[in-house]
């Protein structure tokens, strides 16, 4: 029994430990990597090496030109005033994003979370 137990216990740790996503280097590259049952997707990120930092939230990223969602550039965000907001909500001076998208009109000043998804502003 005390095999059948380690090998259980084996199968579900390489399970658990091949899936997942977050920003790593590979080929001395920051990239955006997904692991699936699929298989290992890398998306290669063009960012500076000397100002690139993960954020609070793994799926952000920025350096000194770019701010990145899941290895995506977010139009328009200004790496020196952003922040994240909540999961998925994200701002800096002049713009309140969802995802990597700008949500139009809203006012990041006065922008707060009700409870998601919902949200408002003055």
């Amino acid at each position: 029994m005390n095999k059948l137990k380690l090998l259980t216990l084996i199968i579900v740790t390489i399970f658990l430990t091949s899936c997942g996503e977050g920003y790593e280097k590979v080929d001395k590259e920051w990239a955006w990597v997904l692991r699936s049952e699929a298989g290992k997707h890398v998306t290669k990120l063009n960012a500076d090496e000397a100002t690139f930092e993960i954020l609070s939230d793994k799926k952000y990223a920025k350096d000194k030109e770019s701010v990145f969602w899941e290895g995506v550039t977010i139009d328009q965000a200004d790496p020196f005033s952003f922040e994240v907001i909540s999961s998925g909500y994200s701002k800096d001076d002049k713009h309140v994003f969802l995802d990597n998208d700008i949500v139009v009109f809203a006012n990041p000043e006065k922008f707060e979370i009700l409870e998601w998804p919902f949200s408002r502003d003055d």
